[in-house]
């Protein structure tokens, strides 16, 4: 299970979601729910990337490749 905060999308990923007829809560959902994770060696020049395996909330097979960030907190 993800340990995150929230989610930061761009119009780039919104817009691969949307093309491959899933919801940025659909995806949300899988990565609070994923089944493998694994590093994204292959597309992580500049950042590590992961690739996580699971299910939407209605079952669909989803494949997610994400990026962890943190995110410094101004007290």
């Amino acid at each position: 299970m993800l340990d995150a905060d929230g989610f930061e999308w761009d119009e780039g990923n919104i817009a691969k979601c949307q093309k491959h007829g899933m919801t940025q809560d659909d995806i949300e959902a899988v990565l609070f729910d994923i089944v493998e994770v694994a590093p994204d060696v292959a597309h992580s020049q500049v950042e590590a990337r992961q690739l996580a395996i699971g299910r939407t909330p209605k079952g669909r097979p989803a494949f997610v490749v994400f990026t962890l960030r943190a995110v410094d907190e101004v007290i």
